[in-house]
């Protein structure tokens, strides 16, 4: 009865002390994960909108839906025209907000069976850092929720459930030009798990079928076959574009690019050891193509986020084994202090009202302000986005706006030599018709015009200025 009774008591002792551990730590993960949703929602309602692509993206929504008028990313831009329609800004962000979660939510997905739940969710909070830049409306950050749905279908399907993965990308290359890189990762994915042995003979051929696949699904685009010569210049991966657009991830993206740096080296230090090849590909390629231009950091925190905690996992199987009954509440302490470094996150959302700094755009004051008298203009912009404003009005087009793949080499050349005022500029002002330029009045070209016959200027806002030619419209 004795021995009994003491069995009882231990196992009393065992399940009150049992429960709460685990109901700590299940809670203290949830908790996390809401609060990770609450601020990428919050920083996409607060940040201040990337005005000028989001004036053009709504522009190609407006064409795709009521005119059937389709150009490269044509089907993001519906989608974000139906969401303002529907529900203005608020419905804007509630979207880019909705597939971020979605995509970091792939993220952690992918790297649970590589870590376990808590350092699942580090992963997570890790990759989340790598879209800090992108996390408002225009940002560009939604459209990769296909990116983390296509590395997921490559790592997880195998026969031709591999085809789930070029369904993806067909979805992906009509949402945005970056699904470019897709039959790349794929390839590295074959590649590595050729080397590791972990392709039978049986699986060569679906994976063959599966890059092909990928590459095929690129020209399931309005585009058709022109996408192969368009996307890669619309994915801003041509290094020529260099000379006209930023590429380096401290001006693309001066948040998350630290992150770049500390993934750089977490994954020298630990060698990556005892990774599959497979892992190492992609790791490497996702860093390169972040340092490439940093407006794939997104897709660096999504590749390599999971395959660098789970090299932590075996490096140090120890420290991070599946905890114990008992054991979960050390696991819900990590999971707890990750919240702070979450808080840490939300620490540097931007206060201002993103419709009042939409409103005070002043490229964009400036180009409506002076250009929208119903004559017939042709805009030359120092910087390609500011064009972008253009984009409405129907008086008026640009020599190039930020749809720098619909430009001929020539055009691309001229823009340099404009704006970088290289010998002959002045030359290709003339021959191009150019009747107005919007420029910095610091720079060069902003200080030169003013010496030029015949150009003046009309308009200034916030050290932008707006030069027209005296008593010329555009041939």
């Amino acid at each position: 009865m004795i021995e009994a009774g003491a069995a009882r008591t231990r196992g009393i002792d065992a399940r009150t002390f049992a429960l709460p551990a685990a109901t700590f730590h299940r809670a203290a993960v949830w908790s996390l994960r809401a609060l990770l949703a609450v601020v990428i929602f919050s920083w996409f309602s607060a940040a201040p909108p990337r005005a000028s692509q989001l004036v053009l993206t709504l522009e190609l929504g407006r064409r795709a839906v009521a005119e059937q008028h389709f150009e490269l990313g044509w089907l993001g831009a519906a989608c974000t025209y139906l969401a303002n329609a529907a529900a203005g800004f608020g419905g804007m962000a509630a979207l880019g907000g909705t597939l971020v979660v979605v995509a970091l939510a792939l993220v952690e997905f992918r790297a649970r069976p590589r870590t376990g739940d808590v350092l699942s969710l580090a992963a997570t909070i890790v990759a989340a850092y790598f879209f800090l830049d992108v996390l408002r409306v225009g940002g560009g950050g939604a459209h990769w929720v296909c990116a983390a749905a296509f590395v997921l279908a490559l790592e997880r399907a195998r026969g031709w459930g591999l085809c789930v993965a070029v369904a993806i990308v067909a979805v992906w290359a009509n949402v945005a030009a970056d699904a470019v890189v897709a039959p790349a990762l794929a390839a590295l994915v074959a590649i590595g798990r050729a080397l590791d042995g972990r392709l039978p003979r049986a699986s060569v051929a679906h994976m063959a079928l599966v890059v092909l696949g990928c590459a095929a699904a690129l020209l399931l685009t309005p585009e058709g076959f022109a996408a192969l010569a368009r996307a890669p210049l619309a994915a801003h991966l041509d290094r020529e574009l260099a000379a006209l657009i930023p590429f380096a991830p401290s001006t693309v993206a001066p948040r998350a690019y630290m992150t770049l740096f500390g993934m750089l080296a977490a994954g020298a230090a630990l060698g990556l050891r005892r990774s599959r090849w497979e892992d190492r590909l992609l790791f490497c390629a996702a860093l390169l193509l972040a340092f490439w231009n940093g407006a794939y950091l997104p897709l660096a925190g999504i590749v390599a986020a999971p395959v660098l905690f789970g090299s932590l996992v075996r490096v140090a199987p120890q420290f991070f084994a599946q905890p114990s009954q008992k054991g979960r509440f050390a696991k819900g302490l990590i999971a707890a202090i990750a919240v702070v470094f979450a808080l840490g996150f939300a620490g540097d959302t931007p206060g201002r009202v993103a419709q009042t700094a939409r409103g005070h755009e002043p490229a964009d004051s400036v180009i409506r302000r002076s250009l929208a008298d119903g004559r017939r203009h042709h805009v030359f912009c120092a910087v390609l986005e500011w064009c972008n404003y253009a984009i409405t009005l129907g008086n008026v087009r640009v020599m190039m706006d930020a749809r720098v793949e619909r430009a001929d080499p020539s055009v691309r050349t001229a823009q340099f030599t404009i704006a970088r005022v290289k010998p002959g500029w002045k030359r290709e002002l003339a021959a191009r018709g150019i009747d107005a330029v919007v420029v910095r009045r610091s720079e060069a070209l902003g200080q030169l015009l003013a010496f030029v016959p015949h150009w003046e200027a009309v308009d200034l806002e916030d050290g932008i200025v707006l030069y027209e030619r005296a008593g010329g419209a555009a041939r």
